[in-house]
């Protein structure tokens, strides 16, 4: 998706907050140090005053953090609803969330609450705004369609060309097709695909960019032992390639603000997923935790979500190497694999089950997860097994 247009700067109407709580704002220009602190304070000052939780929700934009908006902005218009610039923040946030189909419901609904108080005086501005960005939204969605329909119509006709004889640019141009879809769908099919394509390419003739395409493909969708391992090779034949750059190590502050954003996407998805009014939401939410799991460079959030999913859907042997995955994973807290114990428990997973347990009762150093925890060990003997074996363990959030 296109980066934010001007229009959809924010606070869309600062009239409408606190002068207080706005002056910390300018906080986050600072250093990330300084962000982390303001974003903490803002934190706390909206458990004293609720009021500020919309200033909270514009605090994660300005930071970038577009899924932690919508969350925070979302509880927000439940304690002020049909609040109108409440309402088209959290449009914002949907959009810079990647999701076009919410922002365009809620600048929907934001209309229709203008239009119960008149469009007349200051209301009438923003009555313009919100339909320009109705506008913008139908045509990003509309082109967004036939941007895919293009690709798919794209890929099947590079397929066509058959391997043995097509030269190798032409397989490039296939990988990239299948890249750019799987960009889109935010789906690992076309990129496994893809790695197909380039592996037959590099089969008939070693090349740089083929490689280079690779690790970008393990980058965006694959594991981290698969990206090193595409990293390793690309290194040894290209040691200057400008894919080896960017990788690169991030800042304390930064990995605290990216892992709660992670946290705040897997529990968004996971929403997403289970919303009966939308089964082609919640499949593409699929899709994308799947590549999240997989791929993010904080993934223990999704991980766990992943594993969950995987639970209730009763498939023994991906929950098993997930759950072992989720093991390895120092990322992964006390509360996901609590969340994960207890979801193995309930479909009767219990060697799996008690390996979480366990791992959450030795990091925790909350006593109700602690306690819940030990229910969990106590209540995991052989009487309660259902004939399965239990992988490793995994993570998540208790619910």
């Amino acid at each position: 998706m296109a980066q934010a247009r001007p229009a959809w700067d924010v606070p869309f109407a600062r009239e409408s907050l606190r002068h207080e709580s706005v002056l910390l704002l300018s906080a986050l220009d600072a250093g990330m140090t300084d962000r982390v602190r303001a974003l903490d304070t803002l934190q706390e000052l909206t458990e004293r005053r609720p009021e500020d939780r919309h200033v909270l929700g514009i605090a994660h934009l300005h930071c970038g953090m577009p899924f932690s908006a919508v969350l925070v902005l979302e509880q927000a218009l439940m304690e002020r609803p049909a609040h109108v610039p409440l309402q088209v923040d959290l449009a914002t946030a949907e959009y810079r969330a990647e999701r076009p189909e919410s922002a365009l419901a809620t600048l929907t609904e934001a209309a229709l609450a203008l239009e119960e108080h008149g469009v007349s005086g200051v209301y009438r501005n923003w009555h313009r705004a919100i339909r320009e960005r109705r506008d913008l939204l139908t045509e990003q969605i509309g082109r967004t369609a036939l941007e895919r329909e293009f690709l798919v119509l794209r890929a099947a006709a590079w397929a066509e060309v058959p391997y043995e004889t097509r030269p190798t640019e032409t397989a490039l141009l296939h990988a990239q097709t299948l890249c750019a879809l799987g960009e889109l769908d935010d789906c690992v099919t076309p990129f496994d695909e893809a790695v197909q394509v380039l592996l037959r390419a590099l089969e008939r003739q070693v090349s740089v960019r083929a490689l280079e395409m690779l690790a970008q493909v393990a980058i965006a969708a694959h594991p981290p032992e698969a990206r090193q391992a595409a990293m390793t090779v690309l290194r040894a034949e290209h040691p200057d390639s400008a894919v080896l750059r960017t990788v690169r190590e991030e800042s304390v502050e930064e990995r605290v603000l990216r892992t709660r954003e992670a946290r705040a996407e897997a529990q968004y998805l996971q929403e997403e997923m289970y919303d009966t009014n939308d089964p082609e939401a919640g499949y593409r939410a699929a899709l994308r935790l799947h590549r999240r799991a997989q791929a993010a460079p904080y993934p223990a959030p999704y991980l766990a979500a992943w594993l969950v999913l995987n639970l209730g859907a009763d498939r023994d042997e991906s929950a098993a190497a997930l759950s072992d995955r989720a093991l390895e994973d120092p990322g992964v807290s006390p509360n996901e694999h609590l969340w994960i114990a207890e979801a193995a428990a309930e479909v009767g997973r219990w060697p799996l089950a008690r390996r979480h347990a366990e791992r959450c009762a030795g990091l925790t150093s909350d006593p109700e997860e602690a306690a819940r925890a030990r229910t969990l060990l106590q209540r995991g003997g052989a009487g309660h097994e259902r004939g399965r074996t239990g992988g490793g363990d995994g993570g998540g959030h208790a619910r």
